[in-house]
């Protein structure tokens, strides 16, 4: 990743005074950076992530479940796994395409015109001449190596991070049906133990947020700057510059965008499930219940009414309305690079 990435940074200064191929530089080089902090985040918070995964499998789902709950959690695991698949569908074949798109330029004859100057996937300034064999194969194959790992990185980033939130809401939709069943024949065993898993969640969502919280910011902040830099370079292409290269531009402006939707929904579901504990409780038969239960269904509504939210480095919520902000703000950035060409 490396190898692609410093001389994308060296080729910006080369084509400064270019929008348009600065702009397709760019887009890259905060790619891979997103990539490569998803690396380092894992790497340095492997311990964390281990102890997460380990919960959700051994005392998230330590109890039996009802057959009615049952449906619900296996709704929430096919969004999991729908998403990662998904996810994993668009990005993987986009850079399969990505990364041969030279060689459709070349009609998969790159040495036709041995004079000609043969393209990489990714534009990047080297201290050596790399159109001459057999530096251009070389630099091909690890250009290409080093977009597939990038990509590779962010699936299974994004993989981790729908099966934590699913997990979690699943695990929240099962405390609203508990909260529900409250009643006259509710011991204070039973709820003394709803009390006791609810402190549980409030914890591991503290977690969840810990590790998430900078990851979050940085991707709104690197998929904005991306979805305004895309837009511009589409916008910016010519009837002379073909449809295959418009299309590659497109698939990818259609990927960046669907990324920062599933964070910001996954998020969003999170919020949601746990706004309407609150609700469930209130609407449960509470007022059957003995009065050392009721107090404490009121002070739990009290705590609920606070929803868990996770935060885009503990600025603001990531929710569908942080999604609409990323939007605007993308369209602001691209009107004013329009405005300077």
């Amino acid at each position: 990743m490396c190898f692609v990435l410093i001389p994308s940074l060296v080729a910006t200064a080369e084509f400064a005074t270019d929008l348009q191929y600065l702009c397709e530089i760019i887009s890259n080089v905060l790619s891979f950076i997103e990539s490569f902090y998803i690396l380092i985040n894992f790497y340095y918070y492997e311990d964390k992530y281990r102890n997460l995964i380990r919960k959700i499998r051994r005392e998230f789902w330590s109890e039996p479940l009802s057959p009615i709950f049952f449906q619900h959690f296996q709704g929430f695991e096919r969004i999991f796994i729908n998403i990662s698949m998904f996810v994993a569908i668009v990005t993987l074949p986009g850079n399969i395409g990505y990364c041969t798109f030279p060689l459709w330029i070349h009609n998969f004859n790159m040495y036709a015109d041995i004079n000609a100057k043969r393209r990489t996937p990714l534009i990047a300034k080297y201290h050596y001449d790399h159109r001459v064999s057999p530096y251009y194969e070389i630099t091909y194959l690890c250009q290409t190596l080093g977009s597939s790992l990038a990509v590779i990185i962010f699936v299974l980033g994004t993989s981790i991070y729908a099966f934590i939130c699913m997990h979690f809401c699943a695990k929240l939709r099962l405390m609203q049906f508990k909260l529900n069943d409250i009643g006259a024949s509710t011991s204070t065993k039973e709820f003394t133990e709803i009390i006791s898993e609810h402190r549980y969640l409030i914890r591991f969502a503290k977690d969840v947020e810990d590790l998430y919280s900078p990851m979050l910011l940085l991707h709104i902040l690197l998929s904005t700057l991306l979805i305004c830099l895309t837009m511009f370079k589409i916008t910016s292409m010519t009837i002379h510059d073909g449809a295959m290269e418009f299309t590659v531009s497109a698939v990818y402006f259609s990927a960046t965008f669907f990324q920062i939707f599933v964070f910001c929904w996954m998020a969003n579901e999170v919020f949601v499930v746990s706004d309407n504990l609150a609700i469930a409780a209130y609407n449960s038969h509470w007022y059957e219940a003995p009065i050392r239960i009721r107090r404490g269904v009121f002070l739990m509504c009290m705590r609920a009414y606070k929803p868990i939210v996770l935060t885009a480095g503990k600025f603001f919520p990531v929710t569908l309305a942080s999604f609409g902000s990323v939007c605007s703000t993308a369209v602001s950035y691209y009107t004013l690079l329009r405005s300077i060409q």
